[in-house]
């Protein structure tokens, strides 16, 4: 039992922790006001290789990991079942767009990508 625990610790140390999405745009800039926290609203599906890459693996490197759990409340929309907040746009998924803890848009990325550089990307973003 205690190399279970071990290897759980050890893992979540690792990989990071678990991240969570919200699902509400009203609830997230609520969530994002009261923790003055950025937003970052990502605009993916299910069926995208990309957008399920940067959920799965890319989101989970340690760094990326730990900067999104500080930095931001996450809003997950899914582009065939959620529209977009009146004056958001896009052209292609998956899409990030950064709002302020206010909800204000202050950026948007659009792609993913397979490194750390949408670390690099995330933090030019203010």
């Amino acid at each position: 039992m205690k190399l279970f625990i071990t290897f759980c610790i050890f893992f979540t140390v690792l990989f990071g922790g678990q991240l969570s999405y919200e699902h509400s745009y009203k609830a997230a800039v609520q969530k994002a006001s009261k923790e003055k926290k950025k937003l970052m609203m990502i605009y993916s599906a299910p069926w995208c290789p990309e957008c399920s890459y940067m959920k799965d693996v890319a989101f989970n490197k340690p760094q990326l990991n730990r900067y999104l759990q500080n930095n931001f409340v996450l809003l997950d929309l899914n582009v065939d079942k959620d529209d977009l907040p009146k004056g958001f746009d896009y052209v292609g998924i998956p899409t990030f767009f950064i709002l302020d803890s206010s909800g204000k848009r202050v950026g948007k990325l659009v792609g993913g990508d397979k490194s750390l550089k949408f670390l690099e990307r995330l933090k030019v973003i203010k």
